[in-house]
């Protein structure tokens, strides 16, 4: 499968997939943070732009990635994702900080553990 980190329409896509999720989580040399979501969720919803916003001005420090769990339920049913959205810090392929619920983009960031920027 192609990588996730196509341009499209002038835009790295920071979707992951199950098909996706070892190559660009578990094996990034990078810390990810993943936004565990579904379409069906107004909150997911609202932090749609947010993660975009992080995505695109974290690259270089963390990957932040978008994983819609009823399309590719195999990660969501291995981390024990039941409330959405729920955010998962990975490095290392480990998990070392996890929540759920809608987060500001300053909770974001410190989550993530970079410096605002």
């Amino acid at each position: 499968m192609a990588s996730q980190k196509k341009v499209r329409q002038g835009r790295l896509r920071v979707n992951v997939t199950d098909e996706t999720f070892e190559e660009e989580v578990l094996n990034s040399q990078a810390p990810v943070l993943v936004s565990f979501w579904a379409s069906w969720c107004p909150a997911c919803k609202m932090m749609q732009a947010v993660v975009e916003r992080l995505h695109e001005q974290y690259k270089d420090k963390v990957k932040v990635l978008k994983h819609n769990i009823d399309l590719n339920p195999k990660y969501s049913e291995q981390y024990g994702v039941y409330n959405v959205p729920t955010w998962i810090l990975f490095e290392n392929g480990e998990v070392v900080n996890r929540r759920f619920g809608a987060m500001t983009r300053k909770q974001l960031i410190k989550l993530m553990g970079v410096d605002e920027t």
